[in-house]
């Protein structure tokens, strides 16, 4: 018997993603969020206000569903074309490492002008 599966767990990309993105604060996720819509509108991808009220009718339990952009975001990177999605995934990635960086070196500082 398979195992039921979410739809972003047939990438790994895409699942490795959605796990990062989880773990983070709002207000990245929210950064990233807009990366996600932009990158997806990139690629010619539309979703209707009709498509996101269906998806807050019979979803609204997800972590990402508890924001309207967060929720956007994620209807955009679904309705995207597998490989495209991967793509996506992989930008929001990077995203993450970056702010991830700045914000080490900015400890980095901030520790080293009281050592």
């Amino acid at each position: 018997m398979e195992k039921h599966k979410r739809w972003y767990d047939n990438d790994p990309t895409v699942s490795l993603m959605v796990s990062m993105l989880e773990k983070v604060d709002e207000k990245t996720q929210l950064e990233c969020a807009k990366l996600i819509i932009k990158k997806a509108k990139d690629y010619g991808i539309r979703i209707s206000d009709d498509d996101l009220e269906e998806t807050v009718k019979n979803f609204f339990r997800r972590w990402y569903d508890k924001n309207r952009i967060l929720q956007e975001a994620f209807e955009y990177l679904r309705r995207a074309p597998f490989d495209f999605q991967g793509g996506i995934a992989f930008s929001v990635i990077e995203k993450l490492q970056e702010l991830d960086s700045a914000s080490n070196t900015t400890r980095l500082e901030i520790n080293s002008d009281f050592a």
